[in-house]
């Protein structure tokens, strides 16, 4: 909280410098509103990560914190530290001096962007095509958007007389298409979502060198902004 009210005096007291109209009292009513604000971002229950001993993560990319903007309580938060726990199903926000760490809550989350990927939170039934409740990487948004969910387990297993914990992982893409986000299983799935097009996507993805198996974001996303090309 110290770096945050240096933070904002630092932003606040050049203003005054430059602006006659700024009173001694509008710029402590402004601090006060700023530090506020912080401070509800910074209030709530707090995150207990994994041992050491695991042997992966269960985050969105990495287990560090990002810096990225969020938009939490109808108030606009540029550049705090944020992670996407998939194992836990929660997004948490990080103290600027690094020691707390804080669960955001789902109710009022509006979006953020983590690690350069669009992040919302969809409680179950919200969307058409009845996806389950979770943190979504918008990964397109146009005719046919396209969601993107993790599901992380911990699978545990005996080796050399020891327990090793892993965290696996299992994703999942919906693409927009006829009303409702349909899931995707793969290429063949994808494809028969768009029946008329699907030669000319079929081929488009041969030229392109694409494969599900390879990099599954990819081809989904190339495919699907072909299409809707196509459509145009």
């Amino acid at each position: 909280m110290r770096k945050i009210r240096y933070l904002l005096c630092s932003l606040l007291f050049p203003a005054l410098l430059f602006s006659q109209e700024l009173t001694k009292d509008n710029l402590i009513d402004t601090y006060l509103e700023d530090a506020g604000l912080y401070a509800a971002l910074y209030h709530g229950k707090g995150y207990v990560g994994y041992p050491r001993y695991y042997i992966n993560h269960p985050c969105l990319v990495s287990p560090e914190y990002q810096l990225g903007d969020l938009k939490y309580g109808d108030v606009y938060y540029p550049e705090v530290y944020l992670k996407l726990d998939w194992f836990s199903g929660q997004v948490i926000v990080n103290t600027p001096d690094r020691i707390y760490q804080v669960l955001l809550a789902p109710e009022r989350f509006e979006y953020a962007t983590i690690h350069g990927y669009k992040v919302i939170y969809h409680p179950a039934g919200e969307l058409p095509g009845n996806l389950p409740e979770g943190y979504y990487l918008h990964l397109h948004e146009g005719t046919n958007s396209v969601l993107k969910l993790e599901i992380v387990v911990l699978d545990t297993k005996v080796v050399d007389s020891a327990v090793e914990y892993k965290f696996m992982r299992s994703t999942r893409y919906y693409v927009l298409q006829n009303g409702k986000y349909n899931r995707i299983g793969g290429q063949q799935s994808l494809l028969s979502l768009f029946p008329i097009h699907k030669k000319e996507l079929k081929r488009f993805i041969k030229q392109n060198g694409l494969s599900y198996k390879e990099d599954s974001e990819k081809l989904v996303l190339e495919v699907v902004k072909h299409y809707e090309t196509l459509i145009q």
